[in-house]
């Protein structure tokens, strides 16, 4: 995690928010580390990669795979939901 520099700037203008500045400032803050994280925590591969290497793989036909693909679509499509 990358530690975050204030100038002193900064820190004098933070110091002079009222309320309703410092809700908009942390909200903010939140929001971009949301979805910096998010972006961070996004799938490394991708579901056409997976079933490339599903049929790769010996002793597995082609309704066999499509069975598979279907289990991982699901789970893809859940987490997906759950990170909306």
């Amino acid at each position: 995690m990358e530690k975050v520099k204030l100038t002193r700037d900064q820190y004098r203008n933070f110091k002079s928010m009222n309320h309703k500045q410092m809700e908009e400032f942390v909200t903010k803050m939140y929001n971009e580390g949301f979805e910096q994280g998010r972006k961070a925590a996004a799938p490394k591969v991708k579901i056409s990669d997976i079933a490339v290497a599903i049929t790769e793989v010996g002793g597995i036909d082609t309704q066999k795979a499509a069975e598979i693909m279907s289990a991982i679509n699901n789970l893809y499509s859940c987490k997906s939901k759950n990170m909306d």
